[in-house]
């Protein structure tokens, strides 16, 4: 792999990780609009465990978006590798070649 594609490949779970903490802010945005900001930090108050239930499929949920998003489409688009040589395709390797069927079809 060229360092420029370790730079992109580096950039885009960089973008990942921004987004599922984008999720989690979230959350407790939600929460500090209805109870206010400082009921957070009381884990006997329901806002904190509110936040809780909205930050873990928040999380999950960007998560999913960002890799079919961000990561996958920099990965195909810049051909930086998904595995090593010799290493066999799993279920990421088949979605990767659906993709790859669809946007050769819309190119």
């Amino acid at each position: 792999m060229t360092p420029k594609k370790l730079l992109l490949a580096l950039a885009a779970w960089f973008v990942w990780f921004i987004c599922m903490l984008a999720a989690a802010f979230a959350g407790a945005g939600v929460v500090a609009c209805i109870w206010g900001a400082d009921v957070i930090h009381d884990r006997s108050h329901p806002a904190f465990w509110l936040w809780m239930v909205l930050m873990a499929p928040g999380m999950l949920i960007a998560a999913a978006g960002a890799l079919a998003a961000i990561v996958l489409p920099v990965y195909i688009t810049f051909q930086i590798p998904m595995r090593r040589k010799g290493q066999p395709s799993g279920w990421l390797g088949a979605y990767i070649k659906a993709v790859e069927r669809v946007l050769q079809d819309e190119w």
